[in-house]
């Protein structure tokens, strides 16, 4: 949503999916079963740009590639490399985006590199107390900035959770959290982020203002 929402803004955009799952496609209409992906470029030697999407005049998406790497021969579990281009500071003149955003799970270790390349490093997760305790074992770096995404505002839990988190993540919580809302779930199922399909829904400002937010902290840096 992210990503839509800065296209939506008029930033260029190029969206990688980092998730050997392979589901990011789907939020974009992207056929599940395609072979495309970066994943499959890097197996097989050929470039990657090749293997992007566009689905909009200022947005395109890069996804993982699950399908041709199976028709490969190559198994789920093997790593994949990210490219080395991927680690260079000049990726978004490469591209010729203004934004070039990663989405991956928090493998521990496995995207280090990338982090540290990154302007900015989004660790998105939930205000319980699973998520508290292992924040507690995670190591926040100078640009880490912490997201609360699906925040219930009925639950009592969640606000002490966010009232501790203040104070004890001041420099990496961000000021802006994102609402629980089933608008999320239902745009998917259309193919679309919820930030086109259900431009008006709470997730949907939600994540315009963090949009907003990560135009300011690019202004800033």
């Amino acid at each position: 949503m992210l990503a839509d929402a800065l296209s939506l803004m008029g930033e260029s955009v190029l969206l990688i999916d980092l998730n050997p799952s392979d589901l990011l496609r789907l939020y974009f209409n992207i056929p599940y079963a395609d072979k495309q992906g970066w994943a499959l470029a890097e197996a097989n030697g050929s470039g990657w740009e090749r293997q992007t999407y566009q689905v909009k005049d200022n947005f395109y998406v890069l996804p993982y590639g699950r399908h041709g790497l199976t028709a490969l021969g190559v198994h789920m579990d093997t790593p994949i490399s990210a490219p080395a281009l991927w680690l260079n500071e000049k990726l978004s003149a490469a591209t010729g985006c203004s934004w070039v955003i990663f989405d991956a799970a928090d493998t521990r270790g496995q995207h280090a590199r990338l982090h540290q390349s990154s302007d900015l490093h989004l660790l998105v997760t939930h205000a319980d107390m699973a998520s508290h305790i292992l924040l507690g074992q995670h190591h926040l770096a100078e640009k880490t900035k912490i997201v609360v995404n699906q925040l219930d505002v009925k639950q009592r839990l969640s606000d002490t959770v966010l009232l501790d988190w203040n104070i004890r993540y001041a420099k990496h919580l961000v000021p802006i959290s994102v609402r629980q809302d089933l608008h999320v779930q239902e745009a998917f199922a259309h193919k679309m982020p919820a930030t086109s399909y259900f431009p008006d829904s709470s997730s949907a400002q939600d994540v315009l203002s963090l949009a907003t937010w990560c135009l300011v902290q690019r202004g800033a840096a």
